[in-house]
Protein backbone atom coordinates (compact mmCIF):
# COMPACT_ATOMS: atom_id res chain seq x y z
CA UNK A 1 0.00 0.00 0.00
CA UNK A 2 3.26 2.17 1.07
CA UNK A 3 4.59 1.76 -2.72
CA UNK A 4 0.94 2.71 -4.27
CA UNK A 5 0.48 5.67 -1.96
CA UNK A 6 4.55 6.94 -3.12
CA UNK A 7 3.07 5.97 -6.72
CA UNK A 8 0.36 8.40 -7.07
CA UNK A 9 2.19 10.82 -5.12
CA UNK A 10 5.01 10.83 -7.92
CA UNK A 11 2.33 11.07 -10.58
CA UNK A 12 0.55 13.98 -9.32
CA UNK A 13 4.06 15.75 -8.40
CA UNK A 14 4.74 15.08 -12.15
CA UNK A 15 1.37 16.25 -13.69
CA UNK A 16 1.56 19.16 -11.08
CA UNK A 17 5.17 20.57 -12.50
CA UNK A 18 3.85 19.77 -16.17
CA UNK A 19 1.11 22.12 -15.32
CA UNK A 20 -1.58 19.14 -16.36
CA UNK A 21 -3.10 19.28 -12.81
CA UNK A 22 -5.19 22.01 -10.79
CA UNK A 23 -5.99 20.79 -7.59
CA UNK A 24 -6.25 23.04 -4.51
CA UNK A 25 -3.98 23.18 -1.84
CA UNK A 26 -2.85 19.55 -0.12
CA UNK A 27 -1.21 19.54 2.67
CA UNK A 28 3.01 19.71 3.08
CA UNK A 29 5.16 16.75 4.48
CA UNK A 30 8.29 19.19 4.22
CA UNK A 31 9.04 21.90 7.30
CA UNK A 32 11.91 23.04 4.73
CA UNK A 33 9.78 23.70 2.20
CA UNK A 34 7.05 25.57 4.46
CA UNK A 35 9.56 27.86 5.64
CA UNK A 36 10.31 29.13 2.21
CA UNK A 37 6.91 30.60 1.93
CA UNK A 38 4.63 32.58 4.02
CA UNK A 39 1.49 31.25 4.04
CA UNK A 40 -0.04 28.78 1.68
CA UNK A 41 2.34 26.86 -0.17
CA UNK A 42 1.87 27.49 -3.93
CA UNK A 43 0.59 24.27 -6.09
CA UNK A 44 3.64 24.47 -8.16
CA UNK A 45 5.77 24.16 -5.46
CA UNK A 46 4.51 21.36 -3.96
CA UNK A 47 5.70 18.26 -5.65
CA UNK A 48 9.67 19.94 -4.68
CA UNK A 49 7.94 19.92 -0.70
CA UNK A 50 6.70 15.93 -1.00
CA UNK A 51 10.33 15.28 -2.38
CA UNK A 52 13.25 16.92 -0.48
CA UNK A 53 15.42 14.77 -2.22
CA UNK A 54 14.75 15.80 -5.63
CA UNK A 55 16.72 19.07 -6.56
CA UNK A 56 15.24 19.40 -9.90
CA UNK A 57 12.00 19.91 -8.26
CA UNK A 58 12.99 22.54 -5.92
CA UNK A 59 15.05 24.27 -8.66
CA UNK A 60 11.97 24.31 -11.29
CA UNK A 61 10.12 25.56 -7.85
CA UNK A 62 12.40 28.33 -7.51
CA UNK A 63 12.26 29.40 -11.25
CA UNK A 64 8.65 30.01 -10.90
CA UNK A 65 8.81 31.87 -8.19
CA UNK A 66 11.39 33.99 -10.19
CA UNK A 67 9.13 34.78 -12.76
CA UNK A 68 6.67 35.86 -10.35
CA UNK A 69 8.65 37.94 -8.84
CA UNK A 70 8.96 36.64 -5.63
CA UNK A 71 12.36 36.49 -5.31
CA UNK A 72 13.35 35.76 -1.85
CA UNK A 73 11.11 32.44 -2.32
CA UNK A 74 13.31 31.59 -5.29
CA UNK A 75 16.49 32.21 -3.32
CA UNK A 76 15.01 29.69 -0.61
CA UNK A 77 14.53 26.73 -2.90
CA UNK A 78 17.57 27.43 -5.47
CA UNK A 79 19.27 27.17 -2.38
CA UNK A 80 18.35 24.04 -1.28
CA UNK A 81 18.60 23.03 -4.62
CA UNK A 82 22.17 23.65 -4.99
CA UNK A 83 23.03 21.50 -1.81
CA UNK A 84 22.51 18.37 -3.85
CA UNK A 85 23.46 19.94 -7.29
CA UNK A 86 26.83 21.53 -6.60
CA UNK A 87 28.95 22.94 -9.81
CA UNK A 88 25.81 23.43 -12.22
CA UNK A 89 26.48 26.48 -14.47
CA UNK A 90 22.59 27.06 -14.94
CA UNK A 91 22.01 26.98 -11.35
CA UNK A 92 24.17 29.67 -10.78
CA UNK A 93 22.78 32.10 -12.76
CA UNK A 94 19.72 31.07 -11.93
CA UNK A 95 20.67 32.23 -8.15
CA UNK A 96 22.40 35.26 -9.55
CA UNK A 97 19.12 36.60 -11.19
CA UNK A 98 17.10 36.06 -7.67
CA UNK A 99 19.68 37.33 -5.87
CA UNK A 100 19.68 40.79 -8.82
CA UNK A 101 15.41 40.82 -8.49
CA UNK A 102 16.41 41.18 -4.70
CA UNK A 103 18.48 43.95 -4.69
CA UNK A 104 21.72 41.94 -3.87
CA UNK A 105 23.68 42.78 -6.81
CA UNK A 106 27.27 41.99 -5.31
CA UNK A 107 25.91 38.38 -4.09
CA UNK A 108 24.27 38.12 -8.10
CA UNK A 109 27.71 38.95 -9.82
CA UNK A 110 29.42 36.30 -7.83
CA UNK A 111 27.08 33.67 -8.80
CA UNK A 112 27.22 35.08 -12.18
CA UNK A 113 30.90 34.61 -12.39
CA UNK A 114 30.61 31.37 -10.84
CA UNK A 115 28.26 30.06 -13.56
CA UNK A 116 31.48 31.20 -15.76
CA UNK A 117 33.94 29.17 -13.70
CA UNK A 118 31.77 26.33 -14.52
CA UNK A 119 31.50 26.79 -18.04
CA UNK A 120 28.26 28.25 -18.29
CA UNK A 121 27.42 29.74 -21.53
CA UNK A 122 29.60 33.40 -21.61
CA UNK A 123 27.05 34.85 -23.62
CA UNK A 124 24.66 34.27 -20.78
CA UNK A 125 26.57 35.41 -18.19
CA UNK A 126 28.26 38.30 -20.23
CA UNK A 127 24.25 39.54 -20.87
CA UNK A 128 24.02 39.95 -17.11
CA UNK A 129 27.46 41.23 -16.09
CA UNK A 130 27.34 43.76 -18.88
CA UNK A 131 24.70 46.40 -17.79
CA UNK A 132 25.51 45.94 -13.99
CA UNK A 133 29.48 47.13 -14.62
CA UNK A 134 27.57 50.39 -16.86
CA UNK A 135 25.20 51.18 -14.35
CA UNK A 136 27.81 50.74 -11.41
CA UNK A 137 30.83 53.26 -13.82
CA UNK A 138 33.27 49.82 -13.15
CA UNK A 139 35.01 50.97 -16.04
CA UNK A 140 37.84 48.70 -16.19
CA UNK A 141 35.18 45.32 -15.72
CA UNK A 142 33.05 46.86 -18.37
CA UNK A 143 36.13 47.01 -20.46
CA UNK A 144 37.11 43.64 -19.92
CA UNK A 145 33.57 42.19 -20.16
CA UNK A 146 33.24 44.01 -23.66
CA UNK A 147 36.41 42.47 -24.57
CA UNK A 148 34.85 38.94 -23.91
CA UNK A 149 31.69 39.95 -25.95
CA UNK A 150 33.40 41.01 -29.17
CA UNK A 151 35.25 37.74 -28.95
CA UNK A 152 32.31 36.07 -29.84
CA UNK A 153 30.27 38.97 -31.73
CA UNK A 154 33.31 40.56 -33.57
CA UNK A 155 30.29 42.34 -35.57
CA UNK A 156 28.77 44.13 -32.76
CA UNK A 157 29.78 47.67 -33.71
CA UNK A 158 27.87 49.00 -30.77
CA UNK A 159 29.97 47.27 -28.40
CA UNK A 160 33.63 47.67 -30.17
CA UNK A 161 32.31 51.60 -30.08
CA UNK A 162 31.33 50.93 -26.73
CA UNK A 163 35.39 49.62 -25.78
CA UNK A 164 36.41 52.10 -27.80
CA UNK A 165 35.50 55.24 -25.84
CA UNK A 166 36.67 52.96 -22.44
CA UNK A 167 39.66 52.90 -23.89
CA UNK A 168 40.44 56.31 -25.47
CA UNK A 169 39.30 57.53 -21.40
CA UNK A 170 42.79 55.77 -20.64
CA UNK A 171 45.12 55.95 -23.83
CA UNK A 172 43.89 57.73 -26.20
CA UNK A 173 46.49 56.60 -29.06
CA UNK A 174 45.46 52.98 -28.47
CA UNK A 175 41.40 53.71 -29.57
CA UNK A 176 42.24 56.08 -32.60
CA UNK A 177 42.64 52.83 -34.71
CA UNK A 178 39.29 51.12 -33.98
CA UNK A 179 37.27 54.47 -34.37
CA UNK A 180 38.73 54.75 -37.82
CA UNK A 181 37.76 51.14 -38.44
CA UNK A 182 34.44 51.79 -36.83
CA UNK A 183 33.83 54.88 -39.20
CA UNK A 184 34.68 53.36 -42.21
CA UNK A 185 31.89 50.64 -41.95
CA UNK A 186 29.08 53.20 -41.17
CA UNK A 187 27.67 51.16 -39.07
CA UNK A 188 25.81 52.40 -35.55
CA UNK A 189 27.25 55.43 -34.08
CA UNK A 190 30.03 55.86 -37.07
CA UNK A 191 29.51 59.27 -37.20
CA UNK A 192 30.49 59.61 -32.86
CA UNK A 193 33.49 57.56 -33.99
CA UNK A 194 34.62 59.52 -36.93
CA UNK A 195 34.42 62.85 -35.02
CA UNK A 196 36.28 61.29 -31.97
CA UNK A 197 39.05 59.62 -34.08
CA UNK A 198 39.38 63.09 -35.77
CA UNK A 199 39.51 65.02 -32.35
CA UNK A 200 42.08 62.25 -31.15
CA UNK A 201 44.10 62.59 -33.98
CA UNK A 202 44.48 66.33 -33.58
CA UNK A 203 44.55 66.28 -29.96
CA UNK A 204 47.84 63.88 -30.43
CA UNK A 205 49.92 65.62 -32.75
CA UNK A 206 49.51 69.22 -31.40
CA UNK A 207 49.14 68.61 -27.38
CA UNK A 208 50.20 64.94 -26.66
CA UNK A 209 48.19 62.83 -23.73
CA UNK A 210 47.07 65.09 -21.36
CA UNK A 211 45.75 67.83 -24.09
CA UNK A 212 44.02 64.58 -26.02
CA UNK A 213 42.70 62.89 -22.63
CA UNK A 214 41.21 66.49 -21.97
CA UNK A 215 39.60 66.43 -25.60
CA UNK A 216 37.79 62.75 -24.95
CA UNK A 217 36.20 64.33 -22.12
CA UNK A 218 35.12 67.20 -23.85
CA UNK A 219 33.62 65.24 -26.28
CA UNK A 220 31.81 62.45 -23.73
CA UNK A 221 30.03 65.99 -22.61
CA UNK A 222 29.21 66.95 -25.40
CA UNK A 223 27.36 62.96 -26.46
CA UNK A 224 25.87 62.77 -22.96
CA UNK A 225 28.02 60.96 -21.35
CA UNK A 226 29.50 62.64 -18.16
CA UNK A 227 30.14 59.77 -15.82
CA UNK A 228 32.75 58.78 -18.58
CA UNK A 229 34.20 61.58 -18.96
CA UNK A 230 35.42 61.88 -16.02
CA UNK A 231 37.95 59.59 -15.61
CA UNK A 232 39.59 60.98 -18.85
CA UNK A 233 39.18 64.20 -17.44
CA UNK A 234 40.89 63.20 -14.19
CA UNK A 235 43.57 61.16 -16.16
CA UNK A 236 44.47 64.55 -18.08
CA UNK A 237 44.79 66.14 -14.48
CA UNK A 238 47.31 63.18 -13.10
CA UNK A 239 49.31 63.78 -16.29
CA UNK A 240 49.23 67.72 -15.62
CA UNK A 241 48.09 68.99 -12.67
CA UNK A 242 48.28 72.51 -13.31
CA UNK A 243 45.61 72.00 -16.34
CA UNK A 244 42.51 74.48 -15.29
CA UNK A 245 40.76 73.84 -18.53
CA UNK A 246 40.68 70.09 -17.74
CA UNK A 247 39.60 71.22 -13.88
CA UNK A 248 36.96 73.07 -15.69
CA UNK A 249 35.80 70.57 -17.95
CA UNK A 250 36.31 67.85 -15.25
CA UNK A 251 33.53 70.63 -12.89
CA UNK A 252 31.34 70.33 -15.46
CA UNK A 253 30.87 66.76 -15.80
CA UNK A 254 30.34 66.46 -12.20
CA UNK A 255 27.97 69.09 -12.54
CA UNK A 256 26.03 67.36 -14.98
CA UNK A 257 26.38 63.98 -12.79
CA UNK A 258 24.82 65.84 -10.27
CA UNK A 259 27.58 66.04 -7.81
CA UNK A 260 29.48 69.41 -6.13
CA UNK A 261 31.40 71.24 -8.65
CA UNK A 262 31.90 75.03 -7.90
CA UNK A 263 35.03 74.43 -6.37
CA UNK A 264 36.34 73.31 -9.55
CA UNK A 265 35.18 75.71 -11.60
CA UNK A 266 36.53 78.20 -8.89
CA UNK A 267 40.08 76.64 -8.85
CA UNK A 268 40.22 75.76 -12.79
CA UNK A 269 39.94 79.89 -13.41
CA UNK A 270 43.60 80.04 -10.23
CA UNK A 271 45.10 77.38 -12.29
CA UNK A 272 44.89 78.99 -15.94
CA UNK A 273 43.68 82.73 -15.51
CA UNK A 274 45.01 82.81 -19.28
CA UNK A 275 41.86 80.53 -20.11
CA UNK A 276 39.32 81.68 -22.34
CA UNK A 277 37.78 78.23 -22.09
CA UNK A 278 37.86 77.83 -18.57
CA UNK A 279 36.57 81.20 -17.97
CA UNK A 280 33.61 80.70 -19.92
CA UNK A 281 32.86 77.06 -18.25
CA UNK A 282 33.17 79.20 -15.49
CA UNK A 283 30.80 81.90 -16.18
CA UNK A 284 28.06 79.22 -18.08
CA UNK A 285 27.91 77.65 -14.27
CA UNK A 286 27.34 81.01 -12.66
CA UNK A 287 24.77 81.61 -15.02
CA UNK A 288 22.99 78.56 -14.09
CA UNK A 289 23.38 79.08 -11.09
CA UNK A 290 21.12 82.38 -11.42
CA UNK A 291 24.60 84.62 -10.28
CA UNK A 292 24.36 87.42 -13.55
CA UNK A 293 27.27 89.66 -12.12
CA UNK A 294 29.57 87.26 -11.70
CA UNK A 295 28.63 85.20 -14.57
CA UNK A 296 29.06 88.65 -16.78
CA UNK A 297 32.68 89.18 -15.09
CA UNK A 298 33.68 85.47 -16.40
CA UNK A 299 32.48 85.68 -19.32
CA UNK A 300 33.46 89.65 -20.14
CA UNK A 301 37.12 87.78 -19.18
CA UNK A 302 37.06 85.28 -21.14
CA UNK A 303 35.65 87.44 -24.33
CA UNK A 304 39.07 89.91 -23.62
CA UNK A 305 40.94 86.85 -23.85
CA UNK A 306 39.15 85.70 -26.94
CA UNK A 307 37.38 88.15 -29.01
CA UNK A 308 37.25 85.84 -31.55
CA UNK A 309 35.28 83.08 -30.02
CA UNK A 310 31.54 82.43 -31.08
CA UNK A 311 30.98 80.10 -28.33
CA UNK A 312 31.55 82.78 -25.41
CA UNK A 313 29.30 85.42 -27.54
CA UNK A 314 26.50 82.63 -27.84
CA UNK A 315 26.71 81.88 -24.18
CA UNK A 316 26.87 85.79 -23.30
CA UNK A 317 23.74 86.18 -25.42
CA UNK A 318 22.15 83.46 -23.46
CA UNK A 319 23.12 85.10 -20.27
CA UNK A 320 21.70 88.17 -21.31
CA UNK A 321 18.52 86.21 -22.18
CA UNK A 322 18.24 84.95 -18.98
CA UNK A 323 18.46 88.10 -17.43
CA UNK A 324 15.65 89.53 -19.35
CA UNK A 325 17.62 91.38 -21.99
CA UNK A 326 15.85 90.51 -25.23
CA UNK A 327 18.32 93.18 -27.56
CA UNK A 328 21.38 92.80 -25.78
CA UNK A 329 20.94 89.05 -26.28
CA UNK A 330 20.54 89.64 -29.65
CA UNK A 331 23.50 91.94 -30.19
CA UNK A 332 25.61 89.10 -28.65
CA UNK A 333 24.37 86.27 -31.52
CA UNK A 334 24.71 88.20 -34.14
CA UNK A 335 28.27 88.98 -32.62
CA UNK A 336 29.05 85.37 -32.68
CA UNK A 337 28.01 84.97 -36.24
CA UNK A 338 29.55 88.16 -37.24
CA UNK A 339 33.13 86.48 -35.50
CA UNK A 340 32.60 83.27 -36.78
CA UNK A 341 30.67 83.70 -40.71
CA UNK A 342 31.62 80.06 -41.49
CA UNK A 343 30.49 78.32 -38.49
CA UNK A 344 27.73 76.26 -38.75
CA UNK A 345 27.97 76.17 -34.85
CA UNK A 346 27.55 79.71 -34.65
CA UNK A 347 24.73 79.69 -36.96
CA UNK A 348 22.48 76.84 -35.39
CA UNK A 349 22.93 78.39 -32.17
CA UNK A 350 21.37 81.78 -33.19
CA UNK A 351 18.75 79.32 -35.46
CA UNK A 352 18.17 77.46 -32.51
CA UNK A 353 17.78 81.14 -30.43
CA UNK A 354 15.40 82.09 -32.26
CA UNK A 355 13.03 78.87 -32.86
CA UNK A 356 13.45 77.81 -29.28
CA UNK A 357 11.64 80.81 -28.00
CA UNK A 358 9.81 81.56 -30.83
CA UNK A 359 11.09 84.79 -31.49
CA UNK A 360 10.56 85.99 -35.22
CA UNK A 361 10.83 81.83 -36.07
CA UNK A 362 9.77 83.27 -40.05
CA UNK A 363 12.48 85.09 -40.34
CA UNK A 364 15.44 85.26 -38.25
CA UNK A 365 15.04 81.32 -37.18
CA UNK A 366 14.57 79.93 -40.56
CA UNK A 367 17.13 82.25 -42.47
CA UNK A 368 19.55 81.49 -39.68
CA UNK A 369 18.86 77.28 -40.07
CA UNK A 370 19.27 77.73 -43.68
CA UNK A 371 22.61 79.35 -43.76
CA UNK A 372 23.58 76.46 -40.94
CA UNK A 373 22.82 73.86 -43.40
CA UNK A 374 24.10 75.20 -46.57
CA UNK A 375 27.64 74.70 -44.54
CA UNK A 376 26.57 71.28 -43.32
CA UNK A 377 24.13 70.05 -45.77
CA UNK A 378 23.92 66.62 -44.11
CA UNK A 379 24.13 67.80 -40.31
CA UNK A 380 20.37 66.62 -38.58
CA UNK A 381 20.48 69.58 -36.33
CA UNK A 382 20.06 72.20 -39.38
CA UNK A 383 17.93 69.75 -40.82
CA UNK A 384 15.73 69.03 -37.62
CA UNK A 385 15.75 72.61 -36.47
CA UNK A 386 14.37 74.11 -39.52
CA UNK A 387 11.73 71.07 -39.65
CA UNK A 388 10.46 73.10 -36.08
CA UNK A 389 10.41 76.10 -37.53
CA UNK A 390 8.28 75.21 -40.52
CA UNK A 391 5.87 72.91 -37.42
CA UNK A 392 6.29 76.38 -35.57
CA UNK A 393 4.87 78.10 -38.85
CA UNK A 394 2.25 75.63 -39.55
CA UNK A 395 3.55 74.21 -42.33
CA UNK A 396 3.44 70.29 -41.40
CA UNK A 397 3.55 68.44 -44.49
CA UNK A 398 7.23 70.61 -45.05
CA UNK A 399 8.33 70.27 -41.15
CA UNK A 400 7.30 66.58 -41.72
CA UNK A 401 9.73 66.46 -44.55
CA UNK A 402 12.29 67.78 -42.91
CA UNK A 403 12.21 66.07 -39.89
CA UNK A 404 12.18 62.77 -42.03
CA UNK A 405 15.19 64.14 -43.68
CA UNK A 406 17.42 65.23 -40.30
CA UNK A 407 16.41 60.89 -39.27
CA UNK A 408 17.62 59.52 -42.84
CA UNK A 409 21.41 61.02 -41.90
CA UNK A 410 20.92 60.16 -38.29
CA UNK A 411 18.78 57.58 -37.39
CA UNK A 412 18.99 57.28 -33.80
CA UNK A 413 18.38 61.24 -33.90
CA UNK A 414 16.30 61.05 -30.53
CA UNK A 415 15.09 65.32 -31.66
CA UNK A 416 14.03 64.15 -34.73
CA UNK A 417 11.70 61.31 -32.98
CA UNK A 418 10.18 63.83 -30.62
CA UNK A 419 9.42 66.57 -33.12
CA UNK A 420 7.55 63.69 -35.44
CA UNK A 421 5.63 62.77 -31.73
CA UNK A 422 4.80 66.35 -31.77
CA UNK A 423 3.52 66.56 -34.87
CA UNK A 424 1.72 63.41 -34.97
CA UNK A 425 -0.23 64.49 -31.76
CA UNK A 426 -1.08 67.98 -32.99
CA UNK A 427 -2.87 66.18 -36.21
CA UNK A 428 -4.98 63.96 -33.31
CA UNK A 429 -2.79 60.09 -34.32
CA UNK A 430 -2.04 59.62 -30.62
CA UNK A 431 -0.70 56.16 -31.49
CA UNK A 432 1.86 57.53 -34.00
CA UNK A 433 2.75 59.84 -31.29
CA UNK A 434 3.65 57.45 -28.36
CA UNK A 435 5.67 55.26 -31.03
CA UNK A 436 7.83 58.66 -32.21
CA UNK A 437 7.80 59.53 -28.26
CA UNK A 438 9.22 56.36 -27.28
CA UNK A 439 11.40 55.90 -29.72
CA UNK A 440 13.24 59.55 -28.60
CA UNK A 441 13.02 58.12 -25.02
CA UNK A 442 15.03 55.41 -25.93
CA UNK A 443 17.43 57.16 -27.61
CA UNK A 444 17.81 59.88 -25.54
CA UNK A 445 17.98 57.44 -22.43
CA UNK A 446 18.82 60.29 -19.54
CA UNK A 447 19.76 63.59 -21.54
CA UNK A 448 17.07 66.68 -21.05
CA UNK A 449 15.51 65.70 -24.53
CA UNK A 450 14.19 62.39 -22.73
CA UNK A 451 12.61 64.33 -20.06
CA UNK A 452 10.89 66.00 -22.87
CA UNK A 453 9.62 62.51 -24.22
CA UNK A 454 8.75 61.16 -20.77
CA UNK A 455 6.60 64.31 -20.29
CA UNK A 456 5.01 64.50 -23.53
CA UNK A 457 4.10 60.41 -23.02
CA UNK A 458 2.84 61.28 -19.78
CA UNK A 459 0.36 63.94 -21.53
CA UNK A 460 -1.02 61.86 -23.76
CA UNK A 461 -4.48 60.08 -23.07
Amino acid sequence: MSMARSAIRRILAALIALGLFQAGPIPVRSAWAAQCVAGPLPIQAQPAAWFPENALLAWQAGRSFLLAGRSSEALCFFDHARLRLEGVAQLELDLGDAYAQNGDLEQAMARWRSAADLGGEPESVLLRLLPVYESRQQWAELADALTRWIAIHPQDSRARYRLALLQATRDPASAADELNALASQHGESWSQAQDLAAILSTALEQGGEAYALARVGEFLLRVGEPRLAQPALQAALDRNPGYGEALAYLGLAREQAGQPAAADYAQAVVLSPDSPQAHLLYGSFLSRQGDVANARLQLDRAWVLDSHSWAIAVERGRLEFSAGELSAAETWYAQAVQVAPDSEEAWLARAAFYIGNQIRVNRDGIASAREALARAPSDPRALDLLGLAWYLEGDLPLAERMFWRALSVEPAYAAGYLHLGMLAESRGDRAAARAYYEAALHLAQSQPLGDEAQAALARLP
